[in-house]
């Protein structure tokens, strides 16, 4: 399914809307992983927030700049994450 490539991202959110365990992860339009886990924050300074573990499957670079952003997959239901890539600043780092 997932070639050698894979890395793992963390990603925040206050809510994340519906989206869940193996909801697909997408850079411009292409499938490039899914998320694999989502949990509560338990850092004092961030309780109640929702950590999202986001597997990806190739080695597109981008930096920690870019936009991670929920979107509705269908009419029917469902929510993906689609990175929206900036390449200003410190690149985004596996882990």
């Amino acid at each position: 399914m997932y070639g050698n490539l894979i890395s793992t991202f963390f990603v925040e959110y206050k809510s994340i809307q519906g989206l869940n365990e193996a909801s697909l992860v997408t850079i411009n339009g292409l499938q490039v992983g899914r998320v694999v886990d989502v949990k509560f924050n338990d850092k004092p300074d961030s309780k109640g927030g929702l950590i999202v573990e986001v597997m990806l499957e190739n080695d597109f670079q981008f930096s920690k700049n870019s936009i991670a952003k929920i979107y509705s997959a269908s009419l029917m239901g469902g929510q993906n994450l689609a990175i929206v890539p900036s390449y200003e600043g410190e690149m985004a780092q596996d882990g």
